[in-house]
């Protein structure tokens, strides 16, 4: 029984490539990055069956497609230097890892940014346990993590996977960044000393409102 998967890893280099970007003479040069089965392009319009790598045998497809797509968004970091972390935080980063273990925990892709480590936690099936959240927190290391939970990117194009990973903001969460909270400006003691002056006016104002209103004395009419 045969089983398809869009992404899978060439053997002698242990570079992960996507059906797209693969030809079809390759032979089986490639393995499954989970069961380990030898796999082989399947690139024809035969049967109108969409490209795919070839499982010889019976195979938990869901799981080989996870880890694939984990394996692959990993890759996608380490050979690059820029990811947006949320709406308005977009990084450089350098020295891209692997697995660096962090307090005891495995890390997926560890970067220096600002002379600090940053880590990416990518999550397709298994999400972060809370021990590691918890270790990330109670250490102040900054980590993001990458959802790529959505079923369509297991058999996206590379182009919308690489996306996924480096571009969007809405799949990602930031664990731990900073304690801080930046003020969006800093206010000159000018525009403090002004502020209070008007704040003074008004106030001054607003009393003379309630007490021409509600408390002056009434003139009767003789």
């Amino acid at each position: 029984m045969s089983a398809t998967i869009t992404i899978a890893k060439e053997i002698i280099t242990g570079r992960i490539f996507h059906i797209d970007t693969v030809a079809k003479t390759k032979g089986e040069e490639f393995e499954c990055c989970e069961c380990k089965q030898k796999l082989s392009p399947v690139k024809t319009e035969a049967r109108g069956k969409d490209w795919h790598f070839r499982h010889l045998q019976t195979t938990d497809i869901l799981k080989c497609r996870s880890t694939a797509l984990h394996d692959f968004a990993v890759q996608v970091l380490m050979e690059n230097t820029r990811i947006a972390v949320s709406k308005k935080l977009i990084i450089s980063f350098a020295e891209p890892r692997k697995e660096i273990i962090v307090f005891g925990k495995r890390s997926d892709v560890t970067v220096n940014y600002e002379n600090a480590e940053v880590h990416f936690e990518v999550f397709v099936t298994h999400d972060l346990e809370q021990e590691k959240i918890g270790i990330f927190k109670a250490n102040k290391v900054k980590c993001v993590r990458i959802d790529l939970s959505a079923n369509e990117l297991l058999t996206a194009s590379p182009e919308k996977i690489k996306d996924a990973v480096l571009n969007e903001y809405r799949n990602k969460t930031i664990i731990y960044w900073q304690d801080e909270v930046l003020k969006p400006y800093a206010e000159s003691e000018s525009d403090f000393s002004w502020r209070h002056v008007w704040i003074v006016i008004g106030a001054f104002i607003g009393l003379r409102f309630l007490y021409k209103h509600f408390f002056k004395p009434k003139r009767r009419n003789l």
